[in-house]
């Protein structure tokens, strides 16, 4: 029992390193298996495996149900790595995307100075510096007209 544990401690150190590592451990064509899945899995198994044998279940017993958790640890774990390391983004959040939308002021806008509005870019709720034609209040509703900058959208008033 004190070997699974052992041998447990082990696996999650290696997994722990290839997670904060990136995969480093993995080899490049199988991108459903990990070593990350792989110590998860040895881990499931030590562990399940000695807590079996503690609870005075036979020894075959015991491997049996630590197999059985160690692939479905294995297969879950990669399975979730997989998707999270190909997961990518519907939403376009570049402020070229912003021409058009409705924000609100909230650092007030004066002309030839630069005020802040909140708008919703590609999902996220963003503030930009935002200039204007007219001064423009503090909680106006505003619309996106022009992109000055990356950081900086021309808006005007809608009231």
């Amino acid at each position: 029992m004190i070997t699974l544990f052992t041998i447990g401690a082990v696996a999650v150190v290696v997994a722990v390193l290839s997670l904060a590592l990136d995969g480093v451990f993995d080899l490049p064509d199988f991108e459903w298996f990990s070593t990350t899945g792989l110590g998860a899995g040895v881990a499931m198994f030590c562990f399940t495996a000695g807590l079996s044998q503690a609870a005075m279940a036979p020894a075959a017993m015991s491997y049996a149900i630590g197999a059985v958790a160690a692939l479905i640890v294995m297969f879950g774990s990669s399975w979730l790595l997989y998707k999270l390391r190909h997961a990518g983004t519907d939403a376009d959040s570049s402020v070229a995307t912003a021409i058009g939308k409705f924000g609100s002021v909230v650092v007030p806008i004066e002309v030839g100075r630069t005020g802040q509005v909140s708008l919703t870019v590609g999902g996220e709720t963003v503030q930009l510096n935002a200039v204007a034609e007219e001064d423009i209040a503090l909680s106006q509703p505003v619309r996106v007209v022009d992109v000055v900058s990356p950081t900086c959208v021309k808006v005007e008033n809608l009231r």
